[in-house]
């Protein structure tokens, strides 16, 4: 039963990762500046994140495919997060000073980005929507 639950959530978790998008880049960019050790610091945080937010996230895939009527509500809200997503981003944008890095912010930084990720969001929601609806997971 975990086996049929674990390859459709590898599958989907890989086609939401392959595309260049900012976990990748700040991954690739660890790399370069910091070495490999920082990176698999990296990837071991971030993994630890999304596999709880991941959790999270297709439970209320599940309420949602049940709740029609949230639609127009849903679209409204994700339109004013990203205006405002936008215009904070747009206001605060400056030159980044020279930082310097502790031992551990690698593993700080996955956690963060694992939790913040604004892409993970819209992802899981659809394409959790997706396969509970189609059943692929089993037990939902």
């Amino acid at each position: 039963m975990i086996v049929l639950t674990f390859f459709p959530g590898l599958i989907a978790n890989f086609i939401g990762y392959v595309p260049p998008g900012n976990i990748n880049l700040t991954l690739v960019r660890i790399t370069i500046n910091r070495g490999f050790k920082h990176a698999m610091q990296f990837i071991i945080a971030f993994s630890c994140a999304e596999f709880i937010f991941t959790f999270i996230i297709m439970h209320g895939a599940k309420w949602l495919s049940a709740q029609v009527h949230l639609d127009v509500v849903i679209d409204w809200v994700m339109v004013a997060l990203f205006l405002v997503l936008g215009t904070i981003t747009w206001l605060n944008r400056t030159k980044p000073s020279e930082t310097k890095y502790s031992e551990h912010a690698s593993i700080k930084y996955g956690i963060l980005l694992g939790f913040i990720n604004p892409m993970q969001v819209p992802f899981w929601m659809i394409c959790g929507t997706y396969l509970i609806t189609h059943e692929w997971i089993p037990g939902w």
